[in-house]
């Protein structure tokens, strides 16, 4: 009886709710929950949550919107409707940038001007730099973290780990391992974990989640180090003046499209990122085309990401390939099934599955040919498991760095002809890509070749990225501001 008239539970019920995939049940609890306190902005968030998870963003906008009016000094608020701006068609750069703007002004401005840094200005001196991440556990950004952290060369720095969450596994473990000093920092403050870093004498510290869930952009906007980048964990600006670069490349940030929807210099690579692959990893099996008959694509996407567009535009494919079918991730209460039907595509063509994790996520891959993208929040670690699995991914090029999360992976690939140029394209891409099955089967029996090349090559990698560092270490021991890197 408590439980339905007490907020406080209900929106704890539907945070649990929410963890359990159960997106529908959480916005009945959050319902009840706006009846008993019209004003919660915690209930407004959640239900935020709520629709995005079920590929609602123009709804999920509206109520971290409200929830950010009923409590405008709470900065997650805020962060979570600037990460959200990401999942939405047809934003304005400019008015997305203008949010983030304004994110500085109110969230950044008291901590200026920042605190001088003592550090030793010797240019060519062994640097400590942090890492700072809520995910340093079973999770996409140890994925790509991993590799830096293995091949980083002591001669030239010390590494250190700064878990910013309490949330551990065994792969926590695994990481730290990889790491010259570790902070547990999951109980401090944003204040008190830039007092722990300024007081570690850290040279440059490294953002690893932007505005995403677990920020600590208010710990980067103390500038407890000298040089901050962000990577990895987002790809868009934080705002921040106080962050000085964002690791990107000439494919998700093409030179002169979109520096000045930043508040960060941008620090290209010849990759944004590097995977660690799954070690061990089942071999690559062989496209089920060629003994179905017909084409399986796939989406392993966050559902979050498939919005009504999205789905429109699935359906247009299979449209276009018969005895094709589509299976996806997806919770229960989405409006995929609803949304197909209308477009006159036969239930049992879609294959809803559930969530799986290991070994066998990684054998979901063996009955897929290929793989469809998301926009405008394009997949990355998905598309880059898919791709270590022999799946490629059609993906679009859109405008923003997270637009273009896929075609920089298919372009690293050497698959640039998996790269479309809006919805049109992409379905008659599909089209193109899926009459020549002989290809289709090269590609998949060569694709870990490929990545290869660039992307699993962690060694190449970190030292490009060493490279870049030492540029803007040297750069502000000569008291020059941040420039785009090379």
């Amino acid at each position: 009886a408590r439980l339905s008239t007490d907020p406080n539970l209900l929106l704890n019920l539907s945070a649990n709710q929410q963890k359990c995939g159960e997106f529908e049940k959480s916005l009945q609890t959050l319902e009840k929950a706006l009846e008993k306190d019209p004003s919660s902005a915690a209930a407004y968030l959640n239900l935020g949550n709520s629709f995005l998870g079920l590929g609602m963003p123009a709804e999920a906008i509206a109520s971290y919107k409200k929830a950010l009016q009923l409590n405008p000094t709470d900065y997650k608020n805020f962060s979570n409707y600037l990460h959200c701006q990401n999942y939405v068609p047809n934003c304005s750069a400019e008015d997305v940038f203008r949010l983030h703007q304004e994110f500085s002004r109110t969230f950044e401005a008291p901590f200026l001007p920042h605190q001088p840094h003592l550090n030793n200005r010797d240019q060519s001196r062994k640097l400590r730099i942090a890492y700072v991440s809520p995910d340093f556990r079973v999770h996409s950004v140890a994925y790509f973290i991993e590799p830096i952290l293995r091949h980083h060369d002591r001669t030239q720095f010390e590494v250190v780990g700064v878990l910013s969450l309490t949330w551990k596994d065994q792969k926590t473990d695994e990481l730290k391992a990889l790491c010259d000093e570790w902070i547990e920092a999951g109980d401090l403050n944003d204040e008190a974990l830039a007092e722990r870093l300024r007081a570690a004498k850290i040279d440059i510290a490294v953002d690893l989640i932007c505005h995403s869930q677990g920020s600590r952009v208010l710990t980067f906007a103390r500038k407890p180090a000298p040089v901050q980048i962000t990577m990895i964990g987002m790809q868009q600006t934080t705002g921040l003046s106080s962050i000085d670069y964002r690791v990107t490349d000439a494919m998700m940030d093409p030179p002169g499209m979109t520096e000045r929807f930043h508040s960060e210099k941008l620090m290209r690579l010849p990759v944004a990122m590097c995977l660690q692959p799954p070690d061990p990893s089942p071999a690559i099996s062989p496209l089920p085309a060629l003994k179905t008959g017909g084409i399986t694509f796939a989406s392993f996407n966050n559902f979050a990401k498939a919005h009504a567009s999205v789905l429109r535009t699935w359906a247009k494919v299979l449209k276009a390939i018969p005895n094709s079918r589509l299976v996806v991730v997806a919770p229960n209460g989405t409006l995929i099934q609803e949304i197909m039907t209308t477009e006159g595509i036969a239930p049992e063509r879609i294959v809803i599955s559930p969530r799986k994790s290991g070994n066998a996520y990684l054998h979901m891959h063996d009955e897929v040919d290929m793989m469809l993208d998301c926009f405008p929040f394009a997949g990355l670690t998905v598309s880059a498991i898919a791709a270590w699995m022999g799946v490629p991914t059609l993906t679009i090029a859109g405008a923003t760095p997270s637009a273009r999360a896929g075609a920089s992976l298919m372009h690293s690939f050497g698959l640039d002809d998996f790269v479309a140029s809006d919805p049109e394209s992409f379905v008659q891409k599909a089209v193109a890509i899926t009459s020549d099955l002989a290809r289709l089967a090269e590609v998949r029996a060569s694709m870990r070749e490929r990545m290869a090349v660039q992307f699993t090559n962690g060694e190449a990698y970190t030292r490009a990225f060493e490279g870049q560092l030492r540029q803007a270490w040297q750069r502000w021991c000569q008291n020059l501001e941040p420039a785009h890197l090379p």
